[in-house]
């Protein structure tokens, strides 16, 4: 008794199985091309706006941007006594603003500033100047800039009580 051969492994997808030779080396191109387009034009966007749908990173980003119009970059333990919240909450909040390109940062010896991202599109940098958030927050960073020592950071976090 004679086994047939297994079609198994010459099976075509039904959906490409008229294409063969160069036209499915094409069929496969244009695949890539458009996965291609999609990670490099709305993969990034959706990082943006996931970045931007917390409450608390929009605060940040409302300080930071309140913070531009003096041309200031604002330390971290100024962002802590400004929003009033843990140290940990605000650096993990931070790295996903950097994640996205939103913020960035520098280091200065052992402080660490931040600013909004110099090439955000100027439409994103006005909706964050737009949008209405508690003025205590900045009343409170104007308050923490004031402790500055010839405009740089000097007091670590916890400076200013309520």
């Amino acid at each position: 008794m004679q086994r047939s051969p297994r079609s198994s492994s010459k099976r075509i997808n039904p959906r490409i199985g008229q294409l063969a030779g160069p036209l499915f080396y094409l069929y496969c191109i244009s695949i890539f091309l458009e996965l291609s387009w999609y990670t490099m034009t709305v993969r990034p966007n959706d990082r943006v706006f996931q970045a931007m749908g917390d409450e608390t990173r929009l605060r940040i980003l409302a300080c930071l941007a309140s913070s531009g119009e003096c041309c200031l970059d604002v330390c971290a333990c100024e962002l802590v006594d400004s929003l009033q919240v843990k140290p940990s909450t605000l650096s993990s909040h931070l790295k996903i603003l950097r994640d996205a390109g939103l913020v960035r940062m520098r280091k200065d010896g052992t402080w660490v500033y931040y600013r909004l991202n110099d090439e955000l599109p100027g439409y994103l940098v006005e909706a964050i100047r737009a949008a209405e958030f508690p003025s205590a927050d900045t009343d409170r960073l104007k308050k923490r800039f004031s402790l500055r020592v010839d405009g740089r950071c000097c007091v670590s976090a916890g400076a200013l009580t309520n």
